[in-house]
């Protein structure tokens, strides 16, 4: 799944923490880590959530690049 790869690119693009995108989405860090190690999967509405604060689209977020 693409998921995951596709949130921690995003982070690092942004330069930004998973300590900062769980403080903006409501959750811990560890969860954060989890949704990019895809032990954990985020609700629809924490992934709508991701999408907003880094600026993406759901299929930025959750689509494998090669189609």
């Amino acid at each position: 799944m693409a998921f995951g790869r596709n949130l921690m690119i995003a982070l690092f693009d942004r330069k930004m923490t998973q300590t900062q995108l769980a403080e903006k989405i409501g959750v811990t860090q560890a969860a954060v880590n989890y949704y990019i190690s895809e032990k954990r999967t985020p609700t629809l509405e924490l992934c709508v959530k991701i999408a907003d604060v880094l600026g993406m689209t759901l299929d930025e977020l959750v689509r494998d690049g090669s189609k």
